[in-house]
């Protein structure tokens, strides 16, 4: 709210046709921390989800095997940085007409949020234009292949960067998203190095390999260790 990004209090709706969606939580895979969301897919069958365009919700994702691939075009000792745009979703706005489907109510007070929120059907592929648009923009600026899952952006620096110019290129990438408005996360930005995770596979392009982190390899072998004495594996 402080941000302007959720409109309200109200003591009753403002809009017409205002519409409640409930929270929701959930937790990633081996991290107990509860992420709230505005549960946008209830009720079944009437939700302003299920009233989405499908198409307004397709989106094909940059897989990993294509920056696997731009490494080895890249070739072996080639650095690798990552950098994560913070609260991504919250910088796209909702068109005002679309207001009145995304309100909620908490302790006796009615809200809607302006900007795109992560439950969102639609959200991913328009956050994805916007977010095609600034790799476009940083492609053209800087001596690396890029490629971005969502608010991901990876660059990949070829032989021929120094990591002094490599690390000047995340400074200019850093500089372009401010000039637009956006900004990247200093707590999850990697500068550039030989060695990083990405997607939840780490990738070394001294030794060309590609593989899982130690502690999901782990997770993945205790639970393998289990399935002998389980009747069915979810």
């Amino acid at each position: 709210m402080s941000n302007g990004r959720i409109h309200g209090p109200f003591t009753e709706p403002l809009l017409p046709n205002f519409r409640c969606s409930p929270f929701g939580t959930a937790t990633c895979k081996r991290n107990p921390k509860c992420h709230v969301f505005n549960h946008y897919s209830w009720p079944k069958d009437f939700s302003v989800n299920e009233e989405t365009p499908d198409e307004e919700g397709k989106i094909i994702y940059n897989s990993f095997t294509s920056a696997v691939a731009a490494l080895c075009n890249s070739g072996k000792g080639s650095f690798l940085a990552k950098m994560d745009l913070k609260d991504a979703y919250r910088h796209i706005l909702f068109h005002s007409s679309d207001w009145p489907l995304l309100g909620f109510h908490w302790e006796g007070k009615f809200y809607y949020p302006i900007v795109l929120m992560f439950s969102g059907k639609s959200a991913p592929y328009i956050f994805n234009v916007f977010a095609e648009a600034l790799h476009w923009i940083i492609q053209q600026h800087i001596p690396a292949v890029i490629s971005h899952y969502l608010n991901e952006f990876f660059p990949i620096f070829g032989l021929s960067t120094s990591v002094q110019h490599a690390n000047k290129a995340i400074d200019c990438i850093e500089g372009l998203a401010k000039d637009l408005g956006l900004s990247f996360q200093p707590a999850k930005t990697i500068h550039p190095t030989t060695h990083l995770e990405s997607l939840g596979l780490e990738l070394d392009s001294q030794a060309m390999e590609a593989c899982l982190p130690q502690d999901k390899l782990s997770y993945l072998c205790t639970e393998l260790w289990t399935w002998p004495s389980r009747k069915h594996v979810l």
